[in-house]
């Protein structure tokens, strides 16, 4: 990841369920921005902020690191996480690919032997 950041200038996003346990881990490792639990419209939010110069300490939850002024940089900022999303908020987001089309309900369809750790644990596993 660092190498292409530095080869690009990109900033780099990371999402999914470690971020949501170890942000700080994850900006150590050299992410800039680290999205928390419910990423779907962060990102969107954090593009937007971006684009137009806008502080990304208005941006529900995210962590990363500050920079600019010495006394303040370095300092991992977190924010508010943000509101968990309704089955309505989701399904206004358009599929990727046709696959999803297909298999709308592929996240609740597979589920693990362990708790989700976004509170989305529709069906647990029967257990003999």
């Amino acid at each position: 990841m660092n190498k292409i950041k530095i080869e690009s200038g990109a900033t780099s996003v990371v999402v999914g369920p470690p971020t949501s346990q170890f942000p700080e881990r994850i900006l150590e490792s050299g992410a800039d921005i680290v999205t928390r639990f419910e990423y779907d419209f962060t990102i969107r939010d954090i593009a937007d902020a971006l684009e137009n110069g806008k502080s990304l300490e208005n941006v529900r939850g995210i962590s990363f690191e500050k920079k600019g002024k010495e006394e303040e940089g370095g300092k991992i900022v977190r924010t508010p996480d943000r509101e968990l999303l309704k089955s309505s908020e989701l399904d206004s987001i358009p599929f990727v690919s046709k696959t999803y089309k297909k298999i709308p309900q592929l996240g609740r369809l597979l589920p693990g032997p362990y708790p989700c750790p976004h509170g989305a644990d529709l069906y647990k596993p029967r257990l003999p």
